[in-house]
């Protein structure tokens, strides 16, 4: 069951990956033409932390699962105090000693959870509609001809 439910999370966090390939292909792209460009910077720097931050919680994940309750608690809870610390120290020196737009700088950060929620939310969806399928009967076999 463990070994189902963490190929899931890593095929999540590959799927994540991917998506995000793609704004951060086009802030690359804005680099290419403007190498000073403080809003693709900030896109770039943004989904960097938060691709980071992703892979952080998915490792969190994994090694929770062989903890007991009140370890798991206090390690989940350091994950979470990590992870924002990291995110406000970026954009604290981000936005204090780089040229970067710290507002684009935040939805980046913001961008990789959202395409994980959005993501997972859908792969949900899809799920349960195929299961309510073969729920109803309507998936019954169909004798091979």
């Amino acid at each position: 069951m463990q070994d189902r439910a963490f190929r899931e999370l890593d095929n999540q966090l590959k799927l994540t990956a991917r998506v995000v390939a793609v704004p951060a292909a086009l802030a690359c792209l804005a680099l290419a033409f403007d190498a000073r460009d403080p809003l693709a910077w900030g896109m770039l720097l943004g989904l960097a932390v938060g691709l980071l931050n992703a892979f952080s919680l998915s490792l969190r994940v994994k090694h929770v699962a062989y903890l007991d309750r009140q370890r798991a608690r206090g390690y989940m809870a350091q994950g979470l105090v990590m992870r924002l610390a990291l995110a406000a120290v970026v954009v604290f020196f981000a936005g204090r000693y780089l040229e970067v737009n710290v507002f684009w700088l935040g939805a980046g950060i913001l961008l990789v959870p959202v395409i994980t929620t959005l993501s997972a939310a859908y792969g949900a969806l899809l799920r349960s509609r195929e299961e309510a399928y073969f729920y109803e009967g309507r998936g019954k076999e169909v004798k091979s001809r």
